[in-house]
């Protein structure tokens, strides 16, 4: 069975579409992001889980779409949200980055924190943790695409703002609006479209905010 997780500071309130899962929270309340996430890796140890940050919309059918790929890679560390504005096709990858919704096989979680106790690096971001940790244990994860979750890209609670913008015109649902294959996604005239779609549907966000 899988788990679900969220991991907040507990300042911010989660979209709508969370609601198709139960999940836990996982709350920093003392703002260390790098310290707090080494807690819940170790917390979410036991199970077979999927960890959220509280900063995302979650694509519809969410928990049967992401089961899905899951049962397809049970034992990969699986990244559902990587490099934004890149399109490439589902593999296995290094360097990792961005942590909104990741799937961790039952006893990742210590195998992580373990081996990054052997690295004496001052703990940062959970990015940092699981890049430096995958590289000394010499795995990859899984990338998959399109995204089944989108980003809102609110500015950063968990310690790593950043200047470039971290949402994507690769999201499932956009792609089904426009009937665009993800193969299709990748010519410019698709990715303009889908980029267009993007900003008007964030538009809508923005606006419904400050009502």
């Amino acid at each position: 069975m899988i788990k679900y997780f969220v991991r907040t500071t507990g300042k911010r309130k989660l979209d709508s579409s969370y609601s198709q899962i139960e999940y836990e929270l996982l709350i920093d309340t003392k703002g260390n992001c790098g310290k707090a996430f080494l807690k819940q890796l170790e917390y979410v140890n036991d199970f077979d889980a999927v960890l959220l940050e509280d900063d995302c919309i979650l694509c519809n059918n969410f928990k049967q779409r992401i089961e899905e790929v899951i049962s397809k890679h049970p034992t990969d560390i699986i990244n559902f949200f990587n490099r934004p504005l890149i399109w490439r096709r589902e593999s296995y990858l290094r360097g990792f980055c961005y942590n909104q919704c990741t799937y961790f096989p039952k006893g990742m979680g210590h195998k992580i924190v373990e081996t990054f106790a052997t690295l004496n690096i001052l703990t940062h971001s959970a990015e940092r943790i699981l890049r430096e940790s995958l590289n000394k244990l010499n795995l990859k994860y899984y990338g998959y695409y399109p995204f089944l979750v989108q980003h809102l890209d609110d500015g950063s609670l968990m310690n790593h703002d950043l200047s470039y913008k971290r949402r994507s015109p690769y999201f499932i649902e956009y792609l089904e609006e426009l009937g665009i294959s993800y193969e299709e996604a990748k010519s410019k005239e698709n990715k303009e479209k889908l980029m267009s779609l993007m900003e008007e549907k964030f538009k809508d966000i923005d606006k419904n905010k400050n009502q």
